[in-house]
């Protein structure tokens, strides 16, 4: 009749699979688990007898604040490094640059007529000084410039005007404006202006006319 085999499992998984000698029939000692995975960061590794590893608990290091940065951990330390602050200057003269700690960068364009003029003057610099090789037709900055030249007095007219006309003198500037955004992207599809230069003109038009609607509206 076969024996009995002997029982060498000790019910501890951490100190490894027990086995049978089969010369003897001794028990020998497993291989205890190494559990550390050399990575601080992400908790102390324990061992549960009845089941194994267990993982550690991870090192939480973002501090909440999108404006200081992301904040890291060294897998060497466990020890949370500080994030790169954020640089929230968009270049742009006429917006209000600002860091909201939960939502991080905030570059906002007042409303109003002076914002209207602010954004103007900043097109009228753009499209004095393009890049080099920035049009492949001479005739359409010249186009660009004169549109933006006669907003650019529509809306002087407009500042010392009365109510109403105030109001119908700003919303045929904005359609110019609408214009001009036309042409230029319409020149951008057709490669006739560089593409980073063409949605920087696009950018600032439309800033004008989002500043120019609430005087629009009354």
């Amino acid at each position: 009749m076969p024996g009995i085999p002997p029982e060498c499992s000790d019910g501890d998984a951490c100190n490894g699979t027990e086995t049978c000698d089969p010369g003897t029939g001794g028990c020998l000692p497993g291989t205890p688990l190494t559990c550390d995975d050399g990575d601080a960061c992400n908790g102390v590794e324990t061992c549960a007898p009845a089941t194994g590893c267990v993982a550690g608990i991870a090192v939480v290091c973002g501090d909440g604040d999108a404006c200081n940065g992301t904040e890291t951990c060294d897998p060497g330390t466990g020890t949370c490094l500080p994030g790169t602050p954020l640089d929230c200057n968009d270049n742009v003269a006429c917006t209000l640059d600002s860091c909201d700690p939960a939502l991080g960068c905030q570059n906002n364009l007042p409303v109003g007529s002076d914002t209207v003029g602010c954004l103007l003057a900043e097109l009228r610099a753009a499209l004095a000084e393009p890049p080099d090789g920035a049009f492949t037709r001479r005739r359409l900055p010249r186009r660009l410039r004169k549109i933006v030249e006669r907003t650019y007095t529509t809306v002087e007219t407009a500042d010392v005007s009365n109510h109403a006309l105030s109001i119908q003198l700003f919303g045929k500037a904005q359609k110019r404006l609408g214009q001009f955004v036309r042409i230029v992207k319409n020149a951008d599809r057709r490669d006739r202006i560089e593409a980073l230069y063409a949605v920087r003109l696009v950018s600032i038009a439309r800033g004008a006319m989002t500043a120019m609607q609430p005087l629009i509206s009354g």
